[in-house]
């Protein structure tokens, strides 16, 4: 469980300086996989959790590969829709890790503060909505309004925030689950 906490943490802090990934995104993925392969043994839902997270971290590989080597640049529109399609995948994959622990919660009997999960799930979703729309907002009016430029800047920083509030979610559930599986 503590490597889909870092897998999580490196998606956080995954970033670019001139397109280049300092912490790849594959390697956030790469964790997840790795925690999914571990727990799914426990639990089966963990196994779809591991595909996901293995397909994401392949085409998450071959995006780096192409942005560090290669460069083939695959136009505005095609671009914008794999992110669009990455970024639905990613939300995917964590519905689907927070119905993973949820049933890992009940097996266990133990409270891993799963139900915080879900509330910072849909909020980090609704705040991805408005943000696409504000972007394609201010691209179609360049900017002439100066509470666009504004609000992006509220909503990455509000995303942010929530993504934090659900990596910290993620930590207790950890800690909580090693303390249960150290008391055995």
């Amino acid at each position: 469980m503590a490597q889909i906490f870092w897998g999580y943490l490196f998606l956080l802090l995954s970033f670019k300086i001139n397109s280049i990934e300092l912490l790849p995104e594959f390697l956030g993925y790469f964790f997840i996989m790795k925690g999914a392969i571990f727990l799914s043994n426990k639990i089966s839902k963990f196994a779809e959790v591991k595909t996901w997270a293995a397909g994401l971290s392949i085409i998450h590989l071959v995006l780096f590969v192409n942005r560090l080597f290669i460069g083939f640049y695959l136009g505005s529109t095609i671009s914008y829709t794999v992110s669009v399609l990455l970024q639905g995948a990613f939300f995917y994959l964590t519905y689907l890790i927070i119905i993973a622990m949820k049933d890992l919660e009940l097996s266990i009997g133990q409270n891993l503060c799963i139900e915080r999960l879900l509330p910072y799930f849909k909020i980090m979703i609704a705040v991805y909505a408005i943000l696409e729309f504000t972007n394609v907002a201010l691209v179609r009016t360049f900017s002439s309004f100066v509470i666009l430029p504004m609000l992006v800047l509220i909503l990455i920083v509000a995303k942010f925030i929530y993504m934090m509030f659900f990596i910290i979610t993620l930590y207790k559930a950890n800690v909580i689950y090693e303390s249960y599986i150290k008391s055995l």
